[in-house]
């Protein structure tokens, strides 16, 4: 007979299985917007590098609350070109992905970007630092520039923000650098565009879906259904009511891949406990571990759970 899995064994269980769901990927109306506008796009890009001409350089604008898909979307659809993933060392970079952050600067930008490379020198000025950038983007034949996080421009300073614009414009521009630009981030970003006409025409604008309870409750259930299928878990009758799948989603704030996480989350709690039926108690017991809170701030507890409000949440 077997011998009863430990505690650390269960755990690591579970973190196998996680592991297995996280590769699950779901096709959805959003993912299939972003991918259509990126071919597009790299379609236009491809034919004007090949026909010499000089052009205006198709750039996208990818918006939508955080855990929406937005950067994963983006990777899978360039992939899906045949720009395959890398890191670094490799000899040829076809798309690169870095962010900004919170610092919000032209010169940072450009840091991350080096740092995206593997270079790690920091000093010179933000112009010094963009002609190296593009040096390696030239030598590694990189065709794609994810920026991540751009939303943070808005918290940038007068002159830093002004910067970053005339930089978002010129990349676009003809006889500019010779990439297509996709910026990724926050809804709030499109005050940042709106307020340049010439940086706003420049951009075509992808905006993500927020989830609508009164038309997508079943979203989260799918996905629950399918995450428990993949490992082996039943589903308790108290996970397949309606009011368990409103509870779930303003859990996840209404944004598909936070929903995604906490269906994951109540799983790992129902494997890493040795069950295998997931329960309501399974996420109760899962959002408890993370927040600490009151079961009045518990939305898998709450009796009046659509009263907490999403800055009370957890992604």
């Amino acid at each position: 007979m077997d011998a009863p899995m430990t505690n650390i064994a269960l755990r690591q269980h579970a973190l196998a299985q996680n592991q297995r769901l996280e590769e699950i990927w779901f096709d959805r109306r959003d993912s299939a917007r972003i991918k259509s506008a990126i071919v597009d796009a790299y379609a236009e890009f491809e034919y004007s590098l090949k026909s010499g001409s000089r052009f205006d350089a198709p750039a996208l604008a990818i918006l939508g609350k955080s855990g929406s898909g937005k950067t994963a979307s983006v990777i899978r659809a360039l992939i899906g070109l045949g720009l395959f993933e890398t890191v670094t060392g490799d000899p040829h970079r076809p798309f690169l992905e870095c962010a900004l952050s919170g610092k919000a600067s032209l010169r940072d930008l450009a840091q991350a970007v080096l740092q995206a490379y593997g270079w790690t020198g920091s000093t010179g000025s933000a112009k010094t630092l963009w002609s190296k950038a593009c040096d390696y983007m030239a030598e590694l034949e990189t065709r794609v520039l994810i920026l991540d996080e751009i939303q943070h421009v808005r918290a940038a300073g007068p002159q830093d923000r002004k910067d970053l614009q005339a930089y978002l414009k010129s990349i676009v521009q003809p006889g500019g650098h010779r990439f297509m630009p996709i910026l990724v981030g926050m809804p709030e970003f499109e005050e940042v565009l709106n307020s340049d006409t010439q940086l706003d025409r420049r951009y075509i604008k992808i905006k993500m879906r927020s989830l609508d309870p009164s038309v997508d409750l079943a979203v989260g259930m799918q996905i629950l259904e399918t995450y428990c299928h993949t490992v082996d878990v039943t589903m308790h009758d108290s996970v397949m009511t309606e009011e368990f799948a409103s509870r779930l989603m303003h859990a996840g704030m209404y944004s598909f891949g936070i929903v995604s996480l906490w269906c994951r989350r109540g799983l790992f709690r129902a494997i890493s406990s040795g069950s295998n039926e997931l329960q309501i108690q399974h996420f109760q017991d899962a959002y408890v571990a993370r927040e600490d809170c009151v079961p009045a701030l518990n939305p898998f507890i709450a009796v009046n759970f659509h009263s907490i409000k999403e800055d009370q949440l957890t992604d």
